[in-house]
Protein backbone atom coordinates (compact mmCIF):
# COMPACT_ATOMS: atom_id res chain seq x y z
CA UNK A 1 0.00 0.00 0.00
CA UNK A 2 1.28 3.53 -1.08
CA UNK A 3 1.56 5.50 2.41
CA UNK A 4 1.50 8.46 0.67
CA UNK A 5 -2.24 7.26 -0.66
CA UNK A 6 -3.49 5.16 1.74
CA UNK A 7 -7.02 4.53 0.45
CA UNK A 8 -5.46 3.47 -3.28
CA UNK A 9 -7.99 3.70 -6.13
CA UNK A 10 -11.07 4.85 -3.50
CA UNK A 11 -8.95 8.64 -3.19
CA UNK A 12 -10.03 9.96 -6.12
CA UNK A 13 -13.72 9.23 -4.86
CA UNK A 14 -13.29 10.09 -1.89
CA UNK A 15 -11.73 13.64 -2.28
CA UNK A 16 -14.66 13.99 -4.53
CA UNK A 17 -17.02 13.36 -1.65
CA UNK A 18 -15.09 15.03 0.69
CA UNK A 19 -15.29 18.19 -1.58
CA UNK A 20 -19.54 18.62 -0.80
CA UNK A 21 -19.15 17.51 2.62
CA UNK A 22 -16.38 19.42 4.26
CA UNK A 23 -17.97 19.38 7.81
CA UNK A 24 -17.61 15.22 7.97
CA UNK A 25 -13.42 16.00 8.11
CA UNK A 26 -12.42 16.50 5.32
CA UNK A 27 -10.40 19.24 3.16
CA UNK A 28 -12.25 21.72 1.36
CA UNK A 29 -9.83 22.06 -1.28
CA UNK A 30 -10.76 19.62 -3.82
CA UNK A 31 -13.72 21.58 -4.66
CA UNK A 32 -11.73 23.73 -6.61
CA UNK A 33 -11.65 21.08 -8.96
CA UNK A 34 -15.23 20.91 -9.28
CA UNK A 35 -15.23 24.11 -11.36
CA UNK A 36 -13.31 24.62 -14.50
CA UNK A 37 -13.28 28.39 -14.67
CA UNK A 38 -11.73 28.37 -11.16
CA UNK A 39 -8.61 30.70 -10.53
CA UNK A 40 -6.63 29.83 -7.19
CA UNK A 41 -6.21 32.95 -6.21
CA UNK A 42 -10.02 33.96 -6.24
CA UNK A 43 -13.78 32.38 -6.09
CA UNK A 44 -14.96 31.42 -9.89
CA UNK A 45 -16.51 34.28 -11.79
CA UNK A 46 -19.91 32.01 -12.91
CA UNK A 47 -21.87 33.96 -14.77
CA UNK A 48 -26.07 33.14 -15.36
CA UNK A 49 -27.44 31.97 -18.40
CA UNK A 50 -28.58 34.86 -20.78
CA UNK A 51 -32.37 34.84 -20.79
CA UNK A 52 -34.14 32.83 -23.81
CA UNK A 53 -37.17 34.64 -25.35
CA UNK A 54 -40.66 33.54 -25.09
CA UNK A 55 -40.81 30.17 -27.16
CA UNK A 56 -37.86 29.38 -26.23
CA UNK A 57 -36.04 27.02 -23.86
CA UNK A 58 -32.23 26.27 -23.16
CA UNK A 59 -30.97 23.09 -23.20
CA UNK A 60 -30.00 21.73 -19.93
CA UNK A 61 -27.71 18.38 -19.12
CA UNK A 62 -29.45 15.13 -19.34
CA UNK A 63 -31.88 16.86 -21.47
CA UNK A 64 -33.18 15.04 -25.21
CA UNK A 65 -35.52 16.29 -27.95
CA UNK A 66 -38.29 13.97 -26.81
CA UNK A 67 -38.15 15.22 -23.30
CA UNK A 68 -38.50 18.80 -24.11
CA UNK A 69 -41.12 17.93 -26.04
CA UNK A 70 -42.57 16.42 -23.51
CA UNK A 71 -41.89 18.73 -20.93
CA UNK A 72 -43.95 21.34 -23.02
CA UNK A 73 -46.58 18.91 -23.89
CA UNK A 74 -45.66 18.95 -27.65
CA UNK A 75 -44.97 16.53 -30.19
CA UNK A 76 -41.41 15.49 -30.54
CA UNK A 77 -42.23 15.98 -34.41
CA UNK A 78 -43.14 19.85 -33.90
CA UNK A 79 -39.97 20.44 -31.84
CA UNK A 80 -38.01 18.88 -34.55
CA UNK A 81 -39.81 20.62 -37.59
CA UNK A 82 -39.56 24.19 -35.84
CA UNK A 83 -35.86 23.57 -34.91
CA UNK A 84 -35.09 22.01 -38.57
CA UNK A 85 -33.50 18.96 -37.00
CA UNK A 86 -35.11 15.09 -37.27
CA UNK A 87 -36.28 13.68 -34.65
CA UNK A 88 -33.47 11.42 -33.33
CA UNK A 89 -31.24 14.77 -33.28
CA UNK A 90 -28.28 15.20 -30.55
CA UNK A 91 -29.28 18.57 -28.48
CA UNK A 92 -26.28 20.29 -27.06
CA UNK A 93 -26.23 21.86 -23.38
CA UNK A 94 -26.80 25.06 -23.66
CA UNK A 95 -28.88 25.05 -27.19
CA UNK A 96 -31.74 27.24 -27.84
CA UNK A 97 -34.64 25.56 -29.07
CA UNK A 98 -38.02 26.98 -30.10
CA UNK A 99 -40.53 25.07 -27.97
CA UNK A 100 -43.90 26.81 -29.52
CA UNK A 101 -45.45 27.90 -32.54
CA UNK A 102 -45.20 31.24 -33.81
CA UNK A 103 -47.37 33.87 -35.85
CA UNK A 104 -49.55 31.98 -38.15
CA UNK A 105 -48.82 28.48 -36.56
CA UNK A 106 -50.30 29.57 -33.40
CA UNK A 107 -53.90 29.56 -34.39
CA UNK A 108 -53.67 26.69 -36.25
CA UNK A 109 -52.76 24.80 -33.06
CA UNK A 110 -54.29 23.82 -29.83
CA UNK A 111 -52.88 25.41 -27.02
CA UNK A 112 -50.16 23.04 -25.13
CA UNK A 113 -51.80 20.60 -21.93
CA UNK A 114 -51.31 22.44 -18.44
CA UNK A 115 -47.73 20.66 -17.12
CA UNK A 116 -47.90 19.38 -13.54
CA UNK A 117 -45.02 19.97 -11.20
CA UNK A 118 -42.31 22.44 -11.58
CA UNK A 119 -41.23 24.15 -14.57
CA UNK A 120 -38.25 23.60 -16.07
CA UNK A 121 -35.35 25.93 -15.11
CA UNK A 122 -35.13 28.77 -18.01
CA UNK A 123 -38.56 27.53 -19.86
CA UNK A 124 -40.78 30.59 -20.58
CA UNK A 125 -44.30 29.57 -21.62
CA UNK A 126 -45.02 31.33 -25.01
CA UNK A 127 -47.96 34.12 -24.73
CA UNK A 128 -48.59 37.40 -25.75
CA UNK A 129 -46.99 38.54 -22.39
CA UNK A 130 -43.58 40.11 -22.14
CA UNK A 131 -41.42 36.85 -20.13
CA UNK A 132 -40.98 36.42 -17.34
CA UNK A 133 -37.83 34.63 -15.78
CA UNK A 134 -38.26 31.62 -13.97
CA UNK A 135 -38.46 31.87 -10.06
CA UNK A 136 -34.93 30.71 -8.57
CA UNK A 137 -36.98 27.74 -6.74
CA UNK A 138 -38.26 26.34 -10.06
CA UNK A 139 -34.66 24.62 -10.74
CA UNK A 140 -35.06 22.06 -8.20
CA UNK A 141 -37.71 19.54 -7.08
CA UNK A 142 -38.00 17.78 -4.09
CA UNK A 143 -35.89 14.60 -3.91
CA UNK A 144 -38.72 13.21 -1.27
CA UNK A 145 -41.97 13.86 -0.28
CA UNK A 146 -42.16 13.42 3.24
CA UNK A 147 -41.58 16.40 5.88
CA UNK A 148 -38.25 17.84 6.95
CA UNK A 149 -37.70 17.18 10.37
CA UNK A 150 -34.53 18.48 10.48
CA UNK A 151 -34.12 22.28 9.20
CA UNK A 152 -30.94 23.70 7.14
CA UNK A 153 -28.65 25.75 10.16
CA UNK A 154 -25.29 27.47 9.03
CA UNK A 155 -22.69 26.64 10.78
CA UNK A 156 -24.46 23.58 12.46
CA UNK A 157 -26.36 21.72 10.24
CA UNK A 158 -25.33 22.11 6.34
CA UNK A 159 -28.01 19.66 5.53
CA UNK A 160 -31.92 19.05 5.78
CA UNK A 161 -33.73 16.04 6.59
CA UNK A 162 -36.35 14.69 5.05
CA UNK A 163 -38.50 12.02 6.81
CA UNK A 164 -39.97 8.72 4.82
CA UNK A 165 -40.49 5.51 4.79
CA UNK A 166 -38.23 2.57 4.01
CA UNK A 167 -37.43 1.70 0.29
CA UNK A 168 -39.34 5.10 -0.79
CA UNK A 169 -37.59 6.50 -4.19
CA UNK A 170 -35.00 9.02 -4.09
CA UNK A 171 -35.01 11.32 -6.97
CA UNK A 172 -32.84 13.89 -8.51
CA UNK A 173 -33.69 17.41 -7.70
CA UNK A 174 -32.59 18.42 -11.25
CA UNK A 175 -30.82 17.29 -14.08
CA UNK A 176 -26.36 16.28 -14.11
CA UNK A 177 -24.42 13.84 -13.73
CA UNK A 178 -23.23 11.43 -10.82
CA UNK A 179 -19.87 12.25 -9.44
CA UNK A 180 -19.80 9.98 -6.29
CA UNK A 181 -22.14 7.17 -4.97
CA UNK A 182 -20.74 4.79 -2.12
CA UNK A 183 -20.04 4.86 1.67
CA UNK A 184 -16.83 5.73 2.64
CA UNK A 185 -18.14 9.14 4.23
CA UNK A 186 -20.13 7.34 7.43
CA UNK A 187 -21.59 10.53 8.62
CA UNK A 188 -24.08 10.33 5.50
CA UNK A 189 -24.27 6.20 5.10
CA UNK A 190 -24.60 5.19 1.70
CA UNK A 191 -24.39 8.59 -0.53
CA UNK A 192 -24.81 9.63 -4.06
CA UNK A 193 -23.76 13.47 -5.26
CA UNK A 194 -24.79 14.71 -8.34
CA UNK A 195 -23.20 17.72 -10.06
CA UNK A 196 -25.58 19.88 -11.66
CA UNK A 197 -23.74 22.32 -13.85
CA UNK A 198 -20.30 25.10 -12.34
CA UNK A 199 -22.82 26.31 -9.64
CA UNK A 200 -24.50 23.11 -8.01
CA UNK A 201 -24.38 20.03 -6.39
CA UNK A 202 -26.46 17.98 -4.50
CA UNK A 203 -25.84 15.09 -2.41
CA UNK A 204 -28.46 12.72 -1.16
CA UNK A 205 -27.08 10.47 1.75
CA UNK A 206 -28.60 8.03 3.93
CA UNK A 207 -30.03 5.28 1.82
CA UNK A 208 -31.00 2.03 1.51
CA UNK A 209 -30.07 1.39 -1.88
CA UNK A 210 -28.13 3.57 -5.07
CA UNK A 211 -29.62 2.93 -8.48
CA UNK A 212 -26.96 4.99 -10.03
CA UNK A 213 -23.59 4.85 -10.72
CA UNK A 214 -20.71 6.99 -10.95
CA UNK A 215 -20.89 9.01 -14.27
CA UNK A 216 -24.29 8.22 -14.98
CA UNK A 217 -26.31 11.43 -16.59
CA UNK A 218 -29.63 11.64 -14.66
CA UNK A 219 -32.70 13.60 -15.04
CA UNK A 220 -34.82 15.77 -12.79
CA UNK A 221 -37.06 13.65 -11.14
CA UNK A 222 -35.49 10.54 -11.77
CA UNK A 223 -34.87 7.57 -9.19
CA UNK A 224 -31.41 7.45 -7.99
CA UNK A 225 -31.99 5.91 -4.75
CA UNK A 226 -34.03 4.02 -2.02
CA UNK A 227 -34.68 5.33 1.68
CA UNK A 228 -33.84 3.77 4.38
CA UNK A 229 -30.24 2.97 6.53
CA UNK A 230 -29.98 -0.56 7.62
CA UNK A 231 -31.83 -0.66 10.83
CA UNK A 232 -33.07 2.62 10.88
CA UNK A 233 -36.59 2.67 12.80
CA UNK A 234 -37.41 6.47 11.24
CA UNK A 235 -35.90 6.82 7.82
CA UNK A 236 -35.08 9.95 6.49
CA UNK A 237 -33.16 11.48 3.63
CA UNK A 238 -29.86 13.76 4.34
CA UNK A 239 -30.40 16.45 1.36
CA UNK A 240 -27.31 18.85 0.92
CA UNK A 241 -27.28 21.52 -2.21
CA UNK A 242 -24.01 23.44 -2.67
CA UNK A 243 -23.67 26.18 -4.56
CA UNK A 244 -20.24 27.33 -6.14
CA UNK A 245 -19.10 25.47 -3.26
CA UNK A 246 -21.25 26.64 -0.32
CA UNK A 247 -23.75 25.22 1.73
CA UNK A 248 -26.60 26.59 1.12
CA UNK A 249 -30.36 25.99 2.72
CA UNK A 250 -32.33 24.08 0.21
CA UNK A 251 -35.72 24.94 1.02
CA UNK A 252 -34.63 28.30 -0.66
CA UNK A 253 -34.49 26.93 -3.79
CA UNK A 254 -37.18 24.08 -4.11
CA UNK A 255 -40.99 24.75 -4.64
CA UNK A 256 -42.52 26.27 -1.73
CA UNK A 257 -45.03 23.40 -0.08
CA UNK A 258 -48.42 23.82 0.88
CA UNK A 259 -48.84 24.83 4.72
Amino acid sequence: MNILNPYGRLAPRLLIACAVLTFAGCASAPWDGLFSDAQPSRAPVLLAPAPVSAGYYRVNPGDTLASVAASFGRELAQIARWNGVSTDYAVSVGQVLRVAPLGAEQAALPPAPAQSGVPLPNAVAASATPPVPAPQTARFVWPASGPVTLNFDEGQSRAIHIGGSAGETIKAASAGRVIYAGSQIKAYGLLVIVKHDKRFVSAYGNNARVLVKEGDAVKQGQPIAEMGAADDPHPYLIFELRDSAKAVDPQSYLPKRAS
